[in-house]
């Protein structure tokens, strides 16, 4: 896959944000395991999505 088509169907994603914060958790975590902290994907996006509860 080209860069072009990547871009193209980028596009066709309504929000594309998702994909840009879904990037900054993975770092996020990965950052995290090098410290000896492991989470998982889920506790990430719950945290993302409720960060009172």
């Amino acid at each position: 896959m080209g860069l072009a088509e990547l871009k193209g169907r980028a596009a066709s994603i309504p929000n594309q944000a998702i994909l840009i914060d879904t990037l900054a958790l993975q770092e996020a975590k990965d950052s995290s395991e090098t410290k000896n902290i492991v989470t998982t994907q889920d506790e990430l996006f719950k945290v993302a999505l409720h960060p009172q509860a």
